[in-house]
């Protein structure tokens, strides 16, 4: 247990934005369709990095301040800034490609990164014209290519580990390794927040529902050791865990609470239950500050009992979500949950008799998906005590084992209403049964008093265009 959570870590020192003319590279997130955000922490781990290391870095965030491709090349040449670097997922790699173009045709070298270059680095490259991509995580990487002149060549002739050009990577079938790791995340400074800026009005909560407003979200944790076939975090960080130190963690919450007034942290962790020590480890500091912030997480069901959700919801953690998936333990085992039904069960009831608001995560269309399956899912969604849920159509995302397993019987499609799309049909149904699946689902669900009043409470006022606009992309709204 830990014994001195009280001594926290400082925080380290954020952008400014003056000195504008001493950036030496600008991280981009481009904009896409949404139906919501949170800050991109991955381009401000990166910038609180590159900047602990002397580099000055400008963040430039443009779904977040709603900004075209022209306006972010306008930015760049205002500050005299010709390196970038532009983080992708499969959900808008192709916005990722359009931007890269459009700064390459103005000589701005660009570097891609993200989980979908590190999984399809050749075809990031060519679709978007960018010098180099960098596969698996980035700071060292980063760091590394700053400190050769944006070259991937170091002096001796090996390559920067994890960078990439089409120099190194000829077709899609090219072996590419990965960037070298930080192993101690607490070596990694705390996120730029001050570039982010948390309580920008333009972002929207997971789900659109908030105890506290505003809300930030933080990382305790990089990986996952479970394999579940349609997720490709497992395969990103390598199958294990690195977990900050909880003194690191809490640092982190009380300087958003103290500086930024944030009332509501959201855990982005994949697994923050996996280690029974470490959260148990992690609740104990935080109810010992008395930070008195509410807290949402999500958690794998079988990680869960009743000692453990009674200490966490003394820490302040109020709504879990649940990776259910399916109610069927034949598409649980089809899909390497390696969870059973009763499990998720239990874990619902012992998070219900808690008084802990309960958002069970779904997903239709899997290899094995039948009528039936789908069937039992519904009853099972409108039998359980949820409190929410989020059902979606599978994606098959580059990275996950399913990529692999079912190669040729997919498209690609990577655009924002890709996870709302059938880019693949199980054997017995078809493209419109999946799509009128996850409508009569959501509408079972939600079109009932006690769950609309129960939205009443935790989606505030600010955000129902948002949750709207999702409800239009999963089809709620279809006849």
């Amino acid at each position: 247990m830990i014994k001195s959570a009280k001594i926290y870590p400082p925080p380290p020192q954020s952008a400014t934005g003056s000195d504008s003319c001493n950036y030496c590279i600008a991280l981009i997130r481009p904009k896409y369709e949404n139906s919501g955000m949170a800050p991109a922490l991955s381009l401000g781990y990166l910038s609180g990095y590159l900047k602990a290391n002397g580099h000055n870095v400008l963040i430039i965030d443009a779904l977040r301040d709603n900004l075209s491709n022209d306006d972010v090349l306008a930015i760049l040449k205002r500050e005299n800034i010709v390196l970038s670097g532009i983080t992708c997922l499969s959900n808008y790699a192709n916005e990722v490609a359009a931007l890269s173009k459009h700064l390459k045709s103005s000589e701005i070298k660009v570097v891609i990164g993200g989980v979908h270059p590190t999984f399809m680095p050749y075809q990031t490259l060519t679709a978007s014209g960018a010098d180099y991509v960098v596969c698996g995580e980035g700071e060292i990487a980063l760091l590394k290519l700053l400190e050769n002149n944006f070259s991937n060549i170091l002096l001796d002739g090996s390559l920067i580990k994890g960078v990439y050009s089409l120099n190194e990577l000829k077709d899609e079938d090219a072996p590419a390794i990965r960037a070298d790791v930080v192993e101690n995340l607490d070596d990694i400074p705390y996120p730029d927040w001050e570039q982010l800026q948390p309580t920008h009005s333009a972002y929207v909560p997971l789900w659109w529902t908030t105890k506290n407003a505003p809300v930030a979200g933080i990382m305790s944790s990089r990986g996952c050791p479970y394999s579940c076939k349609f997720c490709s975090s497992a395969n990103f960080y390598g199958r294990r865990v690195r977990m900050r130190s909880p003194e690191n963690v809490l640092g982190e919450m009380r300087l958003l609470k103290e500086h930024y007034g944030i009332r509501e942290i959201r855990f982005a962790d994949d697994n923050i239950t996996v280690d029974r020590d470490y959260i148990d480890s992690l609740c104990e500091a935080i109810i010992d500050s008395d930070l008195n912030l509410s807290l949402f997480t999500q958690a794998r069901a079988d990680r869960l009992d009743d000692k453990l959700v009674k200490t966490m919801k003394r820490a302040g953690f109020y709504n879990f979500a649940i990776g259910i998936e399916s109610a069927s333990p034949t598409m649980l085992k089809n899909m390497d949950k390696r969870e059973d039904i009763d499990a998720i069960k239990t874990a619902i009831k012992i998070l219900h008799d808690n008084g802990i608001l309960i958002t069970g995560f779904f997903i239709f269309g899997m290899p094995g998906e039948t009528k039936q399956t789908i069937k039992e899912t519904m009853d099972f969604m409108m039998n359980e005590p949820l409190d929410l849920v989020s059902v979606t159509i599978l994606t098959v995302l580059p990275g996950s084992e399913y990529w692999d397993e079912l190669k040729g019987q997919y498209t690609n499609i990577f655009s924002q209403a890709y996870f709302s799309e059938v880019n693949y049909v199980p054997d017995g149904l078809t493209t419109e049964e999946i799509v009128y699946a996850e409508k009569q689902a959501l509408r079972k669900f939600y079109l009932r008093p006690k769950i609309i009043f129960k939205l009443m409470k935790y989606i505030k006022f600010r955000y129902i265009s948002h949750f709207l606009t999702r409800m239009r992309y999963v089809h709620f709204f279809d006849k």
